[in-house]
């Protein structure tokens, strides 16, 4: 059986980003509470987190399937051309 819950250097390491970034997603609520990070011991004067690297790693692979349906050649840095000629495909 494999462990769900990792301390922060371990779950950096399997995830390989930094203590930070993982600080960084907790914050922006990229990583929601209970799913993907728990705090160790809430009591403790210095909060410490675990954090479930399977459940993170799934969040960070999934890939965005639907095409807009509204231009995005409104948007700031992107070239008309290619977004016009954007079709959907299957990922496998």
């Amino acid at each position: 059986m494999t462990k769900k819950w990792y301390d922060t250097k371990e779950a950096c390491q399997r995830l390989n980003v930094c203590s930070r970034t993982l600080a960084r997603m907790r914050k922006r609520k990229e990583l929601k509470k209970g799913t993907h990070w728990k705090v160790k011991n809430p009591s403790a004067k210095r909060l410490t987190y675990l954090y479930n690297v399977s459940a993170i790693d799934e969040a960070q692979s999934e890939v965005i399937t639907e095409v807009p349906t509204t231009p995005l050649s409104s948007a700031r840095g992107v070239q008309t051309s290619w977004v016009e000629n954007v079709k959907p495909y299957p990922i496998s």
